[in-house]
């Protein structure tokens, strides 16, 4: 027996775009006496005897046992043992190499291949973008090198830069590689990426211009969400790219009058760039005098409010209510015309806030005030109120729920010994009482200064009032008969 053994070569290139072929191979013959020449074999450059390949992957030659025959007639057992040989085209490393610097501004720097034609974004600096030379008419058709976002103070800083070396494995998706005949290659590629995003150092400051904040009287307080912000001096982007910090907490209420607020410019990372202080001036719209149907009402602020400082005497509502029609139901105090000069004139509360008398159905109109809520106009002045139990509460504390700084100082308004303290708030109440619709009589003349407040209740005759009396250091409230005559002070709503 002769066992002929028959290995092909093998071979392994990395793709470059060309076929590669492997022929040839090795025979060894286990018996001395029987030779090449004792067989019959293809040509080595035959196809049958040939591994070509052209893209990655393994390609066997076509070699078998039946490409052989023994032409030796001494030998009659003869066994040809095959091993076809193989091409191997390996990925051809495929390396970027880029270095990309732009202005920190906290968006994404995103490059797409373009980058090596010479297209650039608008703002962004390509310093180094080296493309391994593809193989033979290959070319990079589409992909991108998109980068994080940027945030300054994240990296270490190296010569003015923000250094940050990027591991683009998750984009290598975006790629695309064709060949001269537009077919998809990138199988035959291994990409790599070597990223440097340069972030340059913004040179940011801030320009911390004066402000002046005017509270409406139903704004208690100013907060920072109220102060204009410092603006942005060189840099890039805008302001809403860095973080910036007050040294008043959100929510604190500002001072009345003037406040110093320093402001801290920095990266999104917490690298402090800049600081500035600011000057912020807090005020209410001033209290003006109100010249209202032939008369003059000072006004007086008080807390956060402003309150005429007289009881109303008109006889006639604002235009902008019923039409500016006969208000149905008031009175002098004692019916004295001279009383009119002290104590304004006592009116119904339906008089008071525009209703038909006695109609304890309907509910009185309102108004839109500086903060969206709603107040009852009624006989004040146009943006004016009649107060609510809020009003009232918010007045008692602004002195302290002390009446003695919401009494007149003259004495002649109060019985003697109970007059208001000096200097007082401005509000220079009057004891001028009230009138009873179920005696028919005049009450509590230098005791009692009453005062209507607009809320009622579907169908209710009877209403809150408030009173600062002789006998009490502090303000209080009553139910009150809506039929009774009583004076009406008026608080501001909107400022003219």
């Amino acid at each position: 027996e002769v066992v002929v053994t028959i290995v092909g070569n093998n071979a392994t290139n990395v793709y470059d775009g060309n076929a590669h072929t492997i022929t040839g191979y090795t025979i060894s013959i286990d018996n001395p006496l029987y030779t090449e020449a004792d067989f019959t074999k293809p040509a080595q450059d035959a196809d049958a005897a040939k591994a070509m390949r052209k893209v990655v992957g393994t390609s066997n030659m076509t070699l078998s046992a039946a490409d052989f025959a023994n032409t030796n007639p001494n030998f009659s057992n003869v066994t040809f043992n095959v091993t076809p040989g193989h091409q191997t085209i390996t990925k051809r490393p495929f390396t970027i190499t880029l270095i990309a610097s732009k202005p920190y501004d906290g968006t994404t720097l995103a490059l797409d291949y373009n980058v090596f034609n010479g297209f650039v974004p608008a703002g962004v600096t390509v310093s180094v973008a080296t493309l391994e030379t593809l193989a033979d008419d290959d070319y990079l058709a589409a992909g991108n090198i998109e980068t994080e976002a940027a945030d300054q103070g994240t990296y270490t800083c190296t010569d003015g830069y923000f250094n940050y070396m990027m591991d683009m494995a998750a984009t290598q998706t975006g790629f695309i590689i064709k060949n001269g005949s537009e077919e998809n290659v990138n199988e035959n590629y291994s990409p790599q990426f070597q990223v440097t995003l340069k972030i340059l150092d913004p040179n940011a400051s801030i320009d911390c211009a004066a402000d002046n904040i005017t509270l409406a009287d139903c704004q208690p307080y100013a907060t920072i969400a109220d102060v204009q912000q410092p603006a942005l001096i060189g840099g890039t982007g805008d302001i809403n790219d860095y973080v910036l910090t007050p040294s008043v907490s959100a929510g604190t209420p500002l001072a009345m009058g003037e406040n110093l607020i320093t402001w801290t410019l920095s990266t999104p990372g917490g690298a402090e760039l800049a600081t500035c202080t600011q000057t912020v001036t807090v005020n209410y719209a001033p209290c003006l005098d109100v010249y209202y149907q032939g008369h003059t009402y000072p006004a007086k602020r008080i807390g956060s409010q402003c309150w005429l400082a007289e009881n109303l005497r008109n006889e006639m509502y604002d235009v902008n209510i019923n039409s500016g029609n006969a208000i149905a139901n008031y009175r002098a105090v004692q019916d004295d015309p001279a009383n009119v000069e002290k104590y304004g004139y006592l009116y119904s509360w339906y008089s008071a806030v525009g209703v038909d008398e006695d109609d304890n159905t309907v509910m009185p109109e309102t108004q839109t005030d500086e903060c969206a809520g709603e107040y009852v106009q009624g006989i004040c002045p146009r943006g004016w109120a009649i107060p609510t139990q809020t009003d009232v509460n918010t007045l008692r504390a602004a002195v302290g729920d002390d009446v003695s700084l919401l009494k007149d100082f003259d004495p002649q308004y109060w019985l003697p010994g109970s007059n208001g303290s000096n200097p007082n708030s401005g509000f220079n109440a009057h004891a001028g009482g009230h009138y009873n619709s179920a005696t028919g009589n005049f009450e509590g003349l230098l005791l009692y200064a009453y005062f209507w407040e607009a809320q009622s209740q579907p169908n209710a005759s009877e209403v809150l009032s408030a009173v600062i009396s002789y006998y009490c250091t502090y303000a209080y409230e009553v139910i009150s008969p809506k039929a009774d005559l009583r004076p009406v002070r008026c608080v501001r709503k909107v400022a003219h």
